[in-house]
């Protein structure tokens, strides 16, 4: 035997024993995380020991925070002389696990959802967190909102559920708050500050009669006098005509079928006219030209017009503003 071979072929495998270890220490570092979009390197080949114990391969590369793929897998070592090397470790996959990452549109480890931003209320709170009475099966891409308006629960896109899909109850048919009303608790009525009275005209509306806003119940509002009056209202509550009254309801005005002060006439919702003693204008007035006003309006179909003395006797001009030819003035004044 030579014993002078046998001593080199046992530092040989020392030295591949030294370098596999520092190997694998740095291949281990080399799979840990790195910056978003950023690839780790390569892992490193398994160094090929001279015995017959198999090389190893070098450790896979981590995932970069973006969800690309990790570093190529190391290279089996070269055969030993008694075995071949193993082959090194597959790729990597996203890493990253913190809130940063959320918003992204990729499912991270950690998140049960990415819509491709950190709003709140779209069915993926800022945390990838999926909401309540919401699927949000595509990352990337919206949420979509399983609630059921009129279960009595409050979810999704809704802001109250009565218990019903009825309108004008405070809570609408698209389980959307309407104005005037408080919808505090889900499944029950909507509530609100005033009962039925001349100063609120629907029960459990926060709005009333003299504020200034037209709520549930009423047909106008133009203030109480403390308030500001808006925009189209001629004045106050009951304080002027063609305005609103107390109870908030349409108070006298033109065209409401009631001839009262200052109107001369009101046909309603019936025909208008600027001409004729019977006639009403559209402000509830009798028309300036009429038959027998004195003037000649020839554009109306008057020939001639005397007033008070149309169709008198022996007048020239007869009661519909006709001429009249006198052939017989006997009597005549």
């Amino acid at each position: 035997m030579d014993y002078g071979r046998r001593r080199e072929w046992g530092w040989e495998t020392v030295r591949a024993l030294v370098t596999l270890a520092a190997t694998l220490a740095w291949s281990s570092c080399s799979g840990s995380s790195n910056p978003a979009g950023v690839l780790n390197t390569v892992g490193t080949a398994g160094g090929g020991a001279a015995s017959s114990a198999a090389g190893a391969g070098g450790t896979a590369g981590g995932g970069g925070a973006s969800g690309n793929g990790g570093g190529s897998a190391g290279n089996g070592a070269a055969a030993g002389h008694g075995g071949a090397g193993r082959g090194g470790g597959s790729g990597g996959i996203s890493d990253c696990g913190d809130v940063s990452c959320c918003g992204n549109g990729v499912l991270d480890p950690g998140e049960k959802c990415d819509d491709g931003n950190r709003a709140g209320g779209d069915g993926c709170t800022p945390l990838c967190q999926i909401e309540t009475g919401w699927t949000c099966p595509t990352p990337g891409k919206p949420c979509v909102s399983t609630s059921v308006c009129g279960n009595g629960i409050v979810e999704g896109p809704e802001q109250c559920d009565d218990g019903n899909t009825a309108n004008g109850d405070g809570c609408s048919s698209a389980c959307q708050l309407e104005v005037g009303w408080s919808c505090p608790t889900a499944g029950a009525a909507c509530t609100g500050a005033c009962a039925v009275s001349a100063r609120c005209g629907v029960a459990g509306s926060t709005h009333v009669c003299g504020d200034g806003i037209v709520s549930s119940g009423e047909q106008c509002d133009c203030g109480d006098g403390t308030v500001a009056v808006p925009a189209g209202c001629p004045g106050p509550n009951g304080s002027t005509y063609g305005g609103c009254t107390t109870s908030c309801t349409f108070g006298a005005y033109c065209g409401d079928g009631i001839v009262q002060a200052p109107e001369a006439c009101d046909p309603g919702q019936g025909a208008l006219a600027v001409y004729g003693a019977d006639g009403c204008t559209a402000s509830c007035q009798r028309p300036t030209h009429y038959c027998g006003d004195g003037q000649v309006d020839a554009d109306e179909g008057e020939q001639c017009d005397l007033g008070p003395q149309n169709g008198a006797l022996c007048s020239a001009c007869n009661a519909s503003c006709q001429i009249v030819i006198i052939l017989d003035t006997t009597g005549c004044p």
